[in-house]
């Protein structure tokens, strides 16, 4: 339900926290280079400059404030973020587009390997943020059940059963057999997304993954559930590690 109610909105606002000193310049700087360079082939290039222009370096310094604010790390804001047609981030009176913030963040992460980033400019690739920015600008049409897990498998809720529940609206086919239901306990939820995404992927990787078989969860955690051995447990970060990437 909350994928429909996303998507068909005119304008989604995500309230990342309040004001971090020196966000109005940030912005106003990515504001003007994605008007400039937003759409042209020389984005690539002009963004080293920026990265290599001394005058600007104090511009980036929110940058990483941005990106480690505890709301990027919650599972059930990758839908708001990457269904609506249109996304305002708030960083306290401050807005950005989401459509600016995933461009610069895309640029920056292209730039990375050809150019030394400063602790300012540097973005970890296997950060829920990343993965949510990057997401959105590749659009994220129809994925299967099984790539949304993988891809948002770092994401945090209060209730293990939302690690399924809080992905259904981005995901296509194979997750129209789940059906939402509170009353099941995690292992069941976990149990059935699994048989489901079998029965509708044909992808055996799933279940032949060896990654799962060198765990690193102590033992009382493994004893506390009753899952057979080829369900990943979704309530730890990394059940899909290897099997989808």
């Amino acid at each position: 339900m909350m994928g429909a109610i996303y998507r068909g909105s005119q304008a989604v606002h995500s309230w990342t926290g309040l004001d971090i000193p020196d966000t109005g310049p940030f912005i106003d700087m990515i504001r003007g280079f994605y008007e400039k360079f937003g759409n042209s082939d020389d984005a690539k290039i002009e963004v080293r400059k920026m990265l290599l222009d001394d005058d600007l370096q104090a511009s980036w310094k929110p940058l990483p404030l941005i990106n480690k604010r505890p709301y990027w790390d919650r599972l059930w804001i990758v839908q708001e973020y990457l269904l609506g047609q249109q996304c305002a981030v708030h960083v306290g009176l401050y807005v950005i587009s989401a459509t600016q913030l995933t461009w610069v963040t895309r640029e920056l992460l292209r730039s990375q390997a050809d150019i030394k980033s400063s602790d300012w400019t540097t973005i970890d690739r296997e950060t829920p943020i990343c993965h949510t920015l990057q997401s959105r600008h590749s659009t994220f049409s129809s994925p299967n059940l099984s790539e949304v897990l993988t891809i948002f498998r770092k994401h945090k809720c209060s209730d293990p059963r939302d690690k399924i529940y809080g992905l259904l609206g981005l995901s296509g086919k194979s997750a129209e057999g789940i059906r939402v239901d509170y009353t099941l306990d995690a292992d069941t939820v976990y149990f059935d997304a699994i048989r489901n995404i079998i029965l509708h992927e044909q992808d055996p990787r799933l279940v032949f993954n060896p990654s799962r078989y060198s765990c690193q969860c102590s033992e009382s955690q493994h004893a506390q559930s009753l899952l057979p051995s080829w369900v990943p447990d979704c309530k730890f970060p990394d059940p899909f590690d290897i099997a989808y990437t």
